[in-house]
């Protein structure tokens, strides 16, 4: 068994090697860290499970805080306002599609219970924005299609998290409170926490602690708090929080728009770069939560558990969110023509990353059961990234014949 500290080195090192080969190579870092996950646990027993496991429901709390900070701050909501509800539109409608589809599919094809079907459509739905922009970078297509795909990117993290940390809610309470629950607690309350707290931080910021050099120590201690106070209260600590980040993220945009000089450079020069050190280092802290959980999904990988049917699931799955994609796509360009030829683009960019493993994995840490899971997203990693960058490069040979 090797130490935890030497491990925990060779990941991190793993994952940065990992990503300088993404840029020569078209193979994400997940792909690596998954493989190197495998080696290390089922295949040479260097690590066993139990390292990871013993540790999953703190490491995958932090690491859903670390992913709402970053998603919030990232996303700038006028900018995708004003010029991206195409992207908004398809975010929407790849994420109702590929869950009525995949819910169809297992439900009907292999007879699993609704809810899990449901919840896969959801995980499957969301692509990552670090495989799609390299993949874009490769191909001769329009700019209004290459932000449209990584907005989308951004965009459905936010849905993803949203769709499944609700859904996992109302499993939890039961039918009784569905309604109460859903309308008031987690769409109405939670987000509301989560300004009121973002109000909180601007006001100890601008009055306090304006420049403090642990800006971004106070930040996240915040909202760990936030995120655990909000669910024992019984709220979504997942909406709280990314309410808390994108109220952080937008809060200088919002302010930039007023008239008043002198109050704008009050309220918002010193917010500006308390707001950018939380973001540049929390883009840090991610990175070192997605490479470790892509090692751990590898380690507690089974490969006994690969029979025909999970292969099968698994490649029905992915054809599904294909299918997904491209009709979405179909309805896009009816609704936007300034994306007409940008379909087999837009359909091909269905490769799957960390926030779907992430919400997989929560989920698993929450009480759902669904046989299999790990194996299953593990594999929908793997073959959503090669058909994604299969895709791309048949679509770029193609670009280049007809040009």
């Amino acid at each position: 068994m090797a130490s935890g500290l030497l491990l925990l080195g060779v990941i991190i090192l793993v994952g940065f090697v990992g990503n300088v080969l993404f840029s020569k190579t078209r193979i994400p870092e997940s792909v690596f860290l998954m493989v190197i996950g495998i080696l290390v646990g089922p295949v040479f027993n260097v690590v066993a499970p139990a390292f990871f496991l013993d540790k999953a429901g703190f490491l995958l709390s932090l690491a859903l805080v670390l992913v709402l900070l970053e998603s919030g701050l990232s996303l700038d909501l006028a900018k995708t306002i004003r010029n991206a509800s195409g992207a908004l539109f398809l975010t929407v409608l790849v994420l109702l599609l590929t869950t009525a589809l995949v819910t169809l599919v297992t439900v009907l094809g292999f007879h699993w219970p609704l809810l899990n079907g449901i919840f896969l459509g959801i995980v499957g739905s969301g692509t990552t924005t670090i495989t799609v922009t390299h993949l874009l970078a490769q191909l001769k297509v329009g700019e209004d299609t290459k932000t449209l795909l990584v907005l989308e990117s951004i965009l459905n993290d936010v849905t993803l998290i949203a769709a499944a940390t609700i859904l996992i809610s109302l499993a939890r309470a039961g039918p009784a409170p569905l309604i109460h629950r859903l309308v008031f607690n987690e769409l109405v309350m939670s987000p509301a926490l989560g300004l009121l707290a973002g109000g909180v931080w601007a006001f100890l910021f601008l009055r306090y602690l304006p420049s403090h050099r642990l800006t971004y120590v106070f930040t996240l201690g915040m909202a760990l708090v936030i995120y655990d106070g909000s669910q024992f209260l019984g709220y979504n600590g997942a909406l709280v929080v990314l309410a808390f980040s994108l109220f952080l993220g937008n809060y200088p945009s919002v302010l930039g728009k007023l008239n008043n000089a002198a109050l704008v450079g009050r309220l918002l020069t010193p917010l500006q770069r308390d707001v950018w050190m939380v973001r540049t280092v929390n883009n840090e802290l991610t990175f070192l939560m997605r490479t470790l959980f892509f090692v751990f999904l590898g380690v507690v990988f089974s490969p006994s558990s690969l029979r025909g049917e999970i292969l099968l699931v698994v490649g029905m799955l992915t054809l599904t969110q294909l299918a997904a994609r491209y009709l979405a796509a179909r309805a896009l360009v009816r609704l936007f023509p300034l994306y007409q030829g940008g379909v087999p683009v837009i359909t091909v960019m269905v490769a799957r990353g960390f926030t779907s493993t992430l919400i997989a994995l929560f989920a698993l840490q929450a009480g759902l059961v669904i046989d299999n899971l790990v194996e299953i997203v593990l594999l929908l990693v793997l073959s959503t990234t090669l058909f994604a960058t299969l895709g791309t490069a048949l679509v770029h040979g193609r670009m280049e014949r007809v040009s």
